[in-house]
Formats: structure tokens, sequence, C-alpha cells
């Protein structure tokens, strides 16, 4: 029987920042660099061809909630075109809202609805410390575009006419066989 890893694992951008001390009203700020050695560990976990860049502004401030993180996240990344799987350029901006609390609990069991305006469940806070970093890489990952296109490409030509006797897709897989 295989025994499970008693250290977790370290993230790619691992910035954990202790707020254990923070008492209600304190604030503080930080700049998140990426380095080399991140950036091609972070492309790799997003399947990327390349991380240019990954920066972020991050805010915390305590609060009786919790301790409330805000994320500008910045990043150059080249994704691959689901059609052609050529290279395709796209700069990341995203910004986040997070609330972390000592105590969050598990969102109640309810009828499912969609409400904008409704904030999301605190995360829970761990030993009094936020990986602020780990927080930056996961919200880069949601705010990549899951289906990169490049301009102008199609499955035109690929496709085959389906009303010609010998088109539709089979008719283009035979092509490309050939």
């Amino acid at each position: 029987m295989a025994r499970a890893n008693p250290t977790p694992e370290i993230p790619e951008l691992h910035r954990p920042i202790d707020v254990s001390e923070m008492r209600s009203g304190d604030e503080r700020s930080l700049e998140i660099r990426a380095t080399d050695a991140e950036r091609r560990a972070l492309a790799q976990r997003f399947g990327l061809l390349d991380l240019a860049c990954l920066e972020a502004s991050v805010r915390l401030e305590r609060s009786a909630e919790g301790v409330r993180v805000s994320l500008d996240i910045q990043a150059d990344a080249t994704q691959s075109c689901v059609v052609s799987l050529e290279p395709v350029d796209a700069h990341v901006v995203d910004h986040v809202d997070l609330v972390f609390a000592e105590h969050a609990e598990a969102p109640e069991v309810r009828e499912v609805f969609t409400d904008l305006v409704e904030q999301d469940p605190p995360e829970l806070l761990i030993d009094g410390t936020i990986d602020v970093g780990e927080a930056v890489a996961e919200y880069f990952g949601l705010a990549l575009d899951p289906y990169p296109r490049r301009p102008g490409a199609s499955f035109t030509g690929l496709e085959g006419d389906g009303d010609q006797p010998g088109g539709g897709a089979f008719a283009a897989l035979r092509r490309l066989k050939s």
C-alpha cells in the first residue's frame, strides 16, 4: 500500500504571508513577479507554450470578516490555437477580491440560482498564513482563454462540403492521410 506524502507539495509560485499578527484595519501591500523558473513551471502546469511575464499587485486588509485580499494580475502568455496549434499570444489582465477567514464554513446546501451580487464564501485561513502566490497562479489560470484561436483560423478546408459527393469530415480525413 502506498503511503501519502506527509509534506504537501510546494506550489510553483509560493509566496506565503503570515497574517496572524494583523489587527482589524491593518493593511499590507506587495508586488509579485514570477522568476524564470516559476514561469516555466506555471507554463507547464497550464499547458502554455510560454509565459513571458506574470506580475501581480497584492493588497491585504484585516477586517471583521477575516483578511480581504485584492489581486491585480497581469501576464503575457503564449497558448496553442485550438484549430491550427499555432502560437497565440495572450495578454491577461484580471482583478480578484477574496476573503480568507479562520472559521470558513462550507456553503449551506440550498436551491441553485445565479446571483451575480452574492459574494463567494470565504476561503479557509490555515495557520494564519495565506499563500498569495498560489492565489495569483490559480486566478491567472482561470483568466486564460480556454479555447485560444488564432485570428483567421478555421476548420474550413478540413471539413469538406457535405453536399458534394465524397464531402464531409471523413473526406477531409482521407485528404489529410494522402
